[in-house]
């Protein structure tokens, strides 16, 4: 994941796949990019080859809270750039597609790309959280969501609980 930023755009640009695993890092470049002021964000997807439900819904929460209660013209806007099939159908399947502007480009960012911050120390209880969060972005933006996530739902809110009532780990056992 790479970005580069000018005035108030940004642009993100993803490569493989946006899944789970990267979706804590998107969620901090994401916040980072809003604290300086960024309204739109593009992201390039050329080289994306999915987008998961983690990551979608991630995607999806942040459209959402740049909706303004006015129902003005959104705080943040996301134009997603190149998206292949397979991507527009994830959003079509989860009722989500109206959130986005889609757009085709040829040569989408000649700009050099700084490359993201990635936080190898992400726990697995806050990649968990997150997850929780974008299904539960998912159903409520469309209802018809629900059939399709109850188990993930149940059994990612039960991995959060688990990690919630442990004991806190003993650094001086062996």
């Amino acid at each position: 994941m790479g970005f580069w930023v000018r005035d108030k755009i940004a642009c993100i640009k993803l490569v493989g796949r946006a899944n789970v695993t990267c979706s804590v890092d998107f969620k901090r470049l994401v916040q980072h990019l809003r604290q300086r002021g960024c309204e739109q964000i593009s992201l390039e997807l050329t080289d994306c080859l999915l987008m998961d439900s983690t990551f979608l819904g991630t995607l999806a929460r942040f459209a959402c809270e740049g909706l303004t209660l006015e129902q003005g013209p959104p705080s943040l806007r996301f134009r997603l750039i190149n998206a292949n099939e397979r991507i527009t159908e994830m959003l079509d399947n989860l009722c989500v597609m109206e959130l986005f502007t889609l757009a085709a480009c040829q040569e989408p960012f000649a700009e050099a790309l700084e490359p993201a911050p990635q936080d190898p120390g992400v726990s697995r209880q806050e990649a968990t959280r997150n997850a929780l969060e974008a299904h539960l972005t998912l159903t409520a933006i469309a209802p018809c969501n629900q059939p399709k996530f109850k188990d993930v739902l149940q059994f990612f809110a039960e991995q959060l609980q688990e990690f919630e009532t442990a004991p806190p780990a003993n650094p001086h056992q062996a």
